[in-house]
């Protein structure tokens, strides 16, 4: 989506600079310590109450010990990280922000997943349970199985993106987001159709995957309309990224139709309605203080300014909600 741009293409840079540009999972990793600290819940929340469970199921969930999880983690992230500068091609110093730079800008990143994720698997299967019922190459088969339909979804959406390129959607979107005022809307318009498609498709990869192109494309066409020089068009090809990441994982967090709402309703031993129903509250919160964030922006607050913000005017709510908590009881 960013061929001919007028600025360097580094992927893993336009990466990092989206972070904070991504208000949405910035503000829900805030709001799960404040809920969880100041007793936060939501109308729908008070409605749930904790069931017991039978003395069968808790014996059959009682969880293994801790060394079969962290020991294949500890593998796993260490030698996916030093994959980067050790297949990238060209020595690079592992001991300064440069080296890493060039290491993540590179074309190691396969080899490394690759690599890391083989040795992560070898650990596990060293440590596997014998205990389980299961044996480790039958767990590995339905790990592996289990990202079929994600990979489908992944490639499905590819194509349909592709099919809309050629058919000059970027240039129709492109033009429907020139009648906004500035281009610095762009991020707000993306982000609030990422959370439409995420809720409605249930799927945060396919939401990425197809929309992603079509936004940076419309992106690099909205912002030379406006005459916006290299410098703050990449600004706000970081915002957009952040935007499409921010609206792509809210229909994860409440979305029926997500394979992660589901997973996790199941994970909790309630129903998937009833964690809907109870993520929405929290979700569209994070959603709504968003909104403020990117509105921010394109009023020309940085992406920090407009984030922290945001993250302020949530607080302000939840202690007004705790306020009137504590006046009800």
């Amino acid at each position: 989506g960013l061929q001919g741009a007028p600025f360097p293409l580094a992927p893993y840079e336009l990466y990092l600079g989206s972070i904070l540009a991504n208000p949405y999972c910035l503000l829900t990793l805030l709001l799960i310590p404040l809920a969880i600290a100041w007793d936060y819940e939501p109308a729908a929340m008070r409605a749930c109450r904790p069931v017991s469970m039978a003395p069968e199921e808790s014996a059959a969930t009682k969880p293994g010990r801790r060394r079969v999880v962290l020991v294949p983690l500890a593998v796993l992230s260490p030698a996916i990280l030093l994959g980067f500068p050790l297949f990238c091609g060209t020595p690079v110093d592992m001991f300064s922000a440069a080296g890493w730079q060039t290491a993540f800008g590179g074309d190691g990143g396969p080899y490394a997943l690759l690599v890391g994720s083989l040795l992560g698997l070898g650990a596990a299967w060293a440590l596997f349970p014998r205990d389980r019922g299961i044996q480790p190459g039958e767990a590995a088969s339905q790990g592996a199985g289990s990202l079929l339909p994600a990979l489908l979804v992944l490639v499905l959406a590819w194509t349909l993106g592709s099919v809309l390129e050629a058919l000059g959607a970027s240039q129709q979107i492109a033009g429907w987001f020139s009648l906004a005022q500035s281009p610095f809307w762009l991020p707000l318009l993306v982000f609030v159709v990422g959370c439409g498609m995420s809720f409605v498709t249930g799927s945060s990869w396919g939401t990425m995957g197809l929309l992603t192109p079509l936004a940076l494309s419309a992106t690099l066409i909205a912002g030379k309309q406006a005459g916006l020089d290299p410098a703050a068009l990449q600004t706000l090809s970081t915002m957009v990224i952040g935007a499409v990441f921010g609206g792509a994982t809210f229909g994860d967090h409440c979305s029926p139709f997500s394979d992660t709402t589901i997973v996790s309703a199941l994970a909790s031993g309630c129903s998937t309605p009833a964690h809907v129903w109870t993520q929405l509250p929290f979700a569209a919160l994070s959603a709504g203080c968003s909104l403020v964030a990117y509105s921010g922006m394109a009023s020309g607050l940085a992406a920090w300014q407009a984030t922290g913000l945001a993250a302020i005017l949530m607080v302000l709510w939840l202690q007004a909600a705790r306020t009137r908590a504590f006046t009800r009881t």
